[in-house]
């Protein structure tokens, strides 16, 4: 019985696809995010010139 116990111990799990390229995706998201940035370049810009102001209050 012991032996069994170990042997499934030491069995490798396998992980799902998501995880298993984990590091793959984290780059494409960081490269996305940088071309995405550098072509609407100017979409900040419009996004914050449709933005109502909100009126200062102390």
């Amino acid at each position: 019985m012991r032996e069994k116990k170990v042997s499934e111990e030491n069995e490798e799990r396998e992980l799902d696809f998501f995880s298993k390229y984990l590091s793959v995706w984290v780059a494409i998201c960081i490269i996305l995010g940088t071309a995405i940035g550098y072509v609407f370049l100017g979409f900040a810009d419009t996004l914050r010139g449709m933005s109502m102001q909100m009126p200062q209050s102390l």
